[in-house]
């Protein structure tokens, strides 16, 4: 909603102008939403991911050293 055209804030308002642009030559690599989806899982999984690592260590290093 708050998209304004031709200013990019992030990667997803790059991405998602991207997208409303059509490309001029066929198979030119074109930015589709199945792209832009993907990245943003990819970017979301990655983050989760290692903020669950570090807790987990955290966890058992409290375990085996409680003072």
């Amino acid at each position: 909603e708050s998209l304004v055209a031709g200013q990019w804030r992030d990667m997803m308002d790059y991405m998602l102008q991207g997208v409303a642009q059509p490309s001029m030559e066929e198979g030119s690599g074109q930015l589709l939403e199945g792209h832009v989806h993907v990245a943003a899982v990819d970017l979301l999984i990655g983050g989760t991911e290692t903020t669950a690592n570090t807790l987990s260590w955290a966890v058992v290093f409290l375990l085996h050293h409680p003072e």
